[in-house]
Order: structure tokens, then sequence, then C-alpha cells
């Protein structure tokens, strides 16, 4: 019996026990589903990141790919650009040793064209003085020849065609050339005044005739000649004359550089007839229609130069080439483009073309040397325009031109300069009045 109960009671233990049992194992085993779950999830979100890092190193491999080409073909630019650069290098240098000739052939020609002007210049005055002095010299003599007693004075005679010539003193012989004409009268005493005006009462008008003949020959005779000034004086002019055909000769370059120095050609440039009437039946209401896209405007000044009330506009203007921008002396680069007149007169409908001249004055940047370059100004006064250079201590120059008929003409030129002792040299001309002058510490002549 107690075996029967004992056994019972083991079995309803160990059912209580499996229920238990079961419980828990169903529980583990659910746990065991959700881990295996939670793994598969996991397995596939790395499955999905390894895929994502094989496209990214994919993507990485591309971009160093594209990265070595670029690399290359930038290699290729620069080497490209390198040479390109060495090329247009050398070229601005050749540019540049080509303009440094340039400008020192133009400094050489610059400097012959101001010794030939200086030296026609001195000529000039020089042959001037030696005609004042020899004309001063003949009368001072002619009137001692008056003052000579009858005695004295040689005889004449007439001959066949009862023309009268003179006969020589005695002991005077014919003279037939110039430089026995010299010799004869070097070899007087000059205090001897009865001597000297035998002589020339003998010899003065034949000697004359000789001394002013132009195929004269003085050869022989050089230096007696220059103590007495003639040869010198006699050839001034033509030496003069000479000088002033080899400064024309320097050719265009020199022609040019002196239109730095004036505005001659403002008058010599004006279009022909026929253009000039094309040009003047263009009417605008803005002064800025008459340039053209190269140009532009540097300053303005306005007056009446026609006499009709109404004021009239100078502009002075500006080119803007490229090649005129080059390196100074200095090394600075600076604008050399010319300057230049456009004039308009003022209508009631407008703005008609006078005169278009635009490279007639040089830059605002020309090289002074060791003084600044001259300095430009326009101006309008009493109807007349006045351009001037004004270079400070060394003086000015001034040109004024009229207007009348459609044409501006040169009416005077003034010049004033100066020297270490800080007297002016004035030199004027006239040219409407055909009269020119000079004057300086000596007077006016």
């Amino acid at each position: 019996m107690k075996t029967q109960y004992l056994f019972l009671l083991l079995t309803c233990g160990l059912l209580a026990l499996t229920s238990r049992v079961s419980a828990q194992s169903t529980s583990n085993l659910d746990s065991l589903d959700e881990s295996l779950s939670e793994l598969r999830k996991r397995k596939d979100l790395r499955a999905f990141a390894s895929e994502e890092f094989q496209r990214f190193a994919n993507m990485v491999d591309s971009v160093l790919t594209i990265e070595e080409v670029l690399l290359a073909d930038i290699a290729i630019l620069q080497e490209d650009h390198y040479n390109e650069v060495s090329n247009l290098q050398n070229q601005l240098q050749a540019l540049r040793e080509e303009v440094t000739y340039y400008q020192d052939s133009l400094s050489a020609l610059e400097v012959r064209h101001t010794d030939l002007q200086e030296s026609y210049y001195a000529l000039q005055e020089f042959s001037l003085m030696m005609e004042d002095s020899l004309a001063m010299y003949v009368t001072e003599n002619l009137i001692l020849y008056e003052l000579l007693p009858d005695s004295l004075r040689p005889e004449t005679a007439e001959t066949d065609d009862t023309a009268e010539v003179a006969t020589l003193p005695e002991g005077y012989e014919p003279l037939e050339t110039v430089c026995a004409c010299i010799t004869s009268f070097n070899a007087l005493d000059m205090e001897d005044s009865i001597a000297i005006v035998t002589w020339l009462g003998a010899y003065a008008d034949h000697c004359d005739d000789l001394v002013m003949d132009r195929s004269a020959d003085f050869s022989e005779c050089v230096e007696g000649a220059t103590l007495l000034g003639l040869g010198a004086a006699q050839n001034a002019t033509d030496t003069a004359e000479a000088a002033a055909e080899e400064v024309d000769s320097l050719g265009d370059d020199v022609r040019a550089l002196a239109e730095v120095y004036t505005v001659k050609a403002v008058v010599d440039s004006v279009a022909p007839d026929e253009v000039a009437d094309e040009v003047a039946s263009t009417i605008s209401s803005d002064v800025l229609d008459f340039l053209q896209e190269s140009t532009i405007l540097f300053s303005q000044v306005e007056g009446d130069l026609d006499g009709d009330g109404d004021n009239d506009v100078v502009l002075i203007t500006k080119e803007t080439t490229r090649s005129a921008i080059v390196e100074n002396d200095y090394g600075d680069m600076v604008d050399r483009n010319r300057r230049g007149l456009v004039i308009l007169e003022t209508l009631d409908e407008g703005y008609r073309l006078l005169l278009d001249h635009r490279e007639c004055f040089e830059s605002e940047n020309e090289d002074g040397g060791i003084y600044y370059p001259p300095t430009l100004g326009v101006s309008i006064e009493e109807s007349q325009l006045i351009c001037t250079w004004e270079h400070g201590r060394y003086g000015y120059w001034k040109y004024t031109f009229d207007y009348a008929g459609g044409d501006f003409s040169l009416a005077k030129y003034f010049n004033e300069s100066l020297d270490n002792t800080g007297v002016p040299d004035e030199y004027e001309v006239d040219y409407v009045a055909n009269i020119a002058y000079r004057r300086n510490g000596n007077g006016t002549y």
C-alpha cells in the first residue's frame, strides 16, 4: 500500500515537473527564435553593408581614374601654356629691342635735327651781321673818300663810246680776281687813311662786284677773306640753305618728330575741297558724334571763332591704339597715343565739323629728359585759335590761327627762350603784316 502511495506521489511530482519543464522549454524556444530572427536581420544588414561598401569602393576607383586623367590633361595644358608664355615673352623681348632701337634712332635724328636748326639760325645771324658790318665799313670809307682832296682822287678817261673808266693811280695794277682784291687790301696799312681811301677809289666798285659774285673763288685766300669777314659771309646763305636741305632730307621720322613741336600740320592737313564739303554737311547735336571709336575726349574749350556771337567748340582728342602703350626708359608702361584737334562750328540746328586732325600733338607722357616735357595749352581768344607749348624755365612758344572762309591760317608765331642769365630771348613773326622781330638783352631788331 505504501509502495503504491509512493509510486503515485512520485508520478504526480514527475507530472508537475514535466509541466514546468515544458513551459520553460517553450519560453526558451521562443527566445531562441527571436535570437535567430535577429541574427538573420543582422546577416542581411551585413550583406547590404558589404554591397554598399563595394559600390563605394568602385566609385572611389572611378574618381581616382578620373583624377589621373585630369592630372595628365593639366600637365599637358601646363606644358602648352609654358611654351606659349615663353613664345610670347620672346616676342615681347624682341618688340622691346625693336622699340629701343627705333627710340635711339629717333633720339639721334632729333639731336641731328636740332643741331642743324641751330647751325642754320647761327649762319643766318652771322650772314646778317657780316652784311651789316660790310655795309658800315663801306659807308665809313665812302665818307672818307668824299673828304679826299680832288688831287688824290683817281682820274677818269673817256673811251670811244664815251663811257667813263677809272684810271688807276700810279703804282696801282689791275686786280682781276677776288683773291687779288683781298690780298691787295690786306697789304694796306690800316692806320694810313689816305692809302685806304685811294685804294677804295681805285678798286672799290670793281672788287665789290667780284666779292658779291656767288661764283667767286675764295679757296686761294681763305685766311685773308676770314680777316675781312668775306667768303664766310658771302657763302653763309648758301650754307644755311644746304643745311635746310639736309634737314628736309632726314626723312619722314624727323618730319613726324618736328610735328611734335608745331601745329603747322593743322593747316597743311585740311582735307581736300570735295571731302571737306562732304564732312561739313554733317550736323549733329552731340559733339561726341564727331569722334571715332578709337578716339576719346581729352579736354574741351569753347569760344567764338567765326564772330557770330555763338561759342564754337574745340575738342582736344586722344587716340587709344594699343601699340602706342610702350615701356619708357624707367621701365614704366606709358600711354604715348598722340592727341589732336576736332573743331566744331555752332549752328542753330547743332554742330558742324570745321577741322579734324587727330594726331597733330604729342602725348602728355613724352620723355622730358632731365626736365618735364612741354605742356600743351589750347584756347580761343578774340576769335583766334591759340596753341601754346609751355616748358617752364626754358620758355614757351605759341601759334595763333585765324579762321576765315572755312579754313584756318597761321597768323602769328611767338617764341620766348631763357638762358642762364635769365634774360628772355623773344622771336615773333606776324604772317599777316609780314613782319618779324627779335628782342633780347641787346635790344630789338
